[in-house]
């Protein structure tokens, strides 16, 4: 870059940046280790914690090939089984189209519902208020007697 750039081009500073900072990342991993006692990627005090973490994992790693393996075997497995079978659904009567067009019944079953829901639902409704005043003038009144009294005379106790 700096055949056809000069100092003041911004890439090229920006270059120049990141050079000298990979360059003090590299100083930092030189410090760290010892070349005396290693190289730079397993020194001499780190490998055999690293070669007992790999002596950990390599089992682990045979077992979950070895199953895979298995896994593998039983899907062909039944892949052929399926493929032997061949098809497992049987039409026995096929469907066929209506002589003639469907009627407007769900129409009038719709407005024969509402025409008897409607006074069904006032009724209930109506019950439901008069189960709740009954109850509460029982509350106020203390009796049931009361209550009654009330309702077909007038009087309150």
């Amino acid at each position: 870059m700096r055949e056809f750039a000069t100092s003041e081009n911004p890439d090229m500073a920006r270059a120049e940046q990141e050079l000298s900072g990979m360059e003090a990342q590299l100083a930092a991993m030189d410090v760290d280790t010892d070349h005396a006692t290693g190289d730079l990627i397993a020194p001499k005090g780190k490998v055999t914690q690293t070669g007992l973490e790999f002596a950990r994992a390599v089992p682990e790693e045979k077992f979950h090939e070895a199953m895979y393996e298995l896994l593998t075997r039983q899907y062909e497995v039944a892949r052929v089984d399926e493929a032997r079978q061949g098809s497992i659904v049987q039409v026995v009567d096929p469907a066929i189209p209506p002589d003639r067009p469907g009627s407007h019944y769900r129409l009038w079953i719709f407005l024969a519902g509402l025409v008897f829901a409607l006074p069904l639902a006032l009724a209930t409704a109506w019950i439901v208020e008069l189960v709740s005043i009954a109850l509460g003038l029982r509350r106020r009144l203390g009796s049931w007697t009361a209550v009654l009294e009330q309702g077909w005379i007038g009087e309150a106790p």
